[in-house]
């Protein structure tokens, strides 16, 4: 793959993970059956993506999930934590079965 297709990808990839940040977020939660803070979710766009999304970036969406009810922010020792709540199970659930559908919209 040339320089230039890698530099695409990217591009698209950057795209995707800004536009769907809150969509990645409630299926990582899902899929991961737990909670997790700010700092989490930075590091794990970083090792799966290879993107460096600023904190207030991450932050902005959780605190703006947490408002929408798909997830409950507590305190746990000195950190902001986050998990699904079931309006943000549901939304995971209606994703992962209309996934064919949502990757039509693609094509």
């Amino acid at each position: 793959m040339s320089s230039s297709d890698e530099d695409v990808i990217m591009d698209i990839k950057k795209k995707i993970v800004n536009d769907f940040l809150d969509l990645l977020i409630l299926l990582h939660l899902y899929f991961n059956e737990g909670s997790f803070s700010g700092y989490d979710v930075l590091k794990h766009l970083q090792d799966k993506y290879g993107l460096f999304l600023s904190p207030g970036t991450v932050y902005s969406c959780l605190y703006n999930m947490e408002r929408q009810g798909f997830l409950r922010g507590f305190q746990r020792d000195r950190r902001r934590v986050y998990a699904l709540t079931k309006h943000g199970v549901e939304m995971a659930q209606a994703i992962i079965k209309n996934k064919g559908k949502i990757l039509n919209l693609f094509s």
